[in-house]
C-alpha cells in the first residue's frame, strides 16, 4: 500500500517550518494556518503607508496564494512523494505494543488494529 506524503517548507526570518500531511488538502490547511497566524506580521510594512492590510481570504488556497505572492520575506517550497507500507509488518509491530488487539474484519478484509484502552 502506497501512502502519499505531502510536505512543505516555509523559510522565514526566524528559520524554517516544515509541515507534512497525507493529502494535499491537509497540507494546504497546515500551511494556511501558518499564513493566517502570521498575516498581520507579514503585511506590517503597509502600516503607515495608507494602504490597509488586506483581509484574510476565506479559502486555504487563496490564503496561501496571496500570502506568498505579497510577502517577500518568506518563501514556500512544496513536494509530494509516497511511501510503500507493508501492512503485515505494521500489524506485527502493533501486536507488540501493549493494549492493542488485532481482529479480522467482518467483511473478510485484511487484519485491522485498534487500541483497546483510552488515553488519559
Amino acid at each position: 500500500m502506497k501512502i502519499p506524503i505531502h510536505s512543505a517548507a516555509i523559510e522565514h526570518s526566524s528559520g524554517t517550518n516544515i509541515y507534512t500531511a497525507t493529502t494535499g488538502t491537509g497540507l494546504d490547511a497546515l500551511v494556511a494556518a501558518h499564513c493566517r497566524f502570521r498575516w498581520e506580521w507579514a503585511f506590517q510594512h503597509l502600516i503607515g503607508t495608507g494602504t490597509p492590510i488586506p483581509d484574510i481570504p476565506e479559502t486555504d488556497h487563496d490564503v496561501i496564494e496571496q500570502y506568498f505572492d505579497d510577502n517577500d520575506s518568506e518563501s514556500l517550497v512544496e513536494d509530494c512523494t509516497s511511501v510503500e507500507l507493508d501492512l503485515h509488518a505494521v500489524v506485527e509491530v502493533i501486536c507488540q505494543v501493549p493494549n492493542v488487539a488485532v481482529f479480522q474484519a467482518e467483511d473478510g478484509a485484511k487484519e485491522h488494529a485498534v487500541t483497546t484502552s483510552k488515553s488519559t
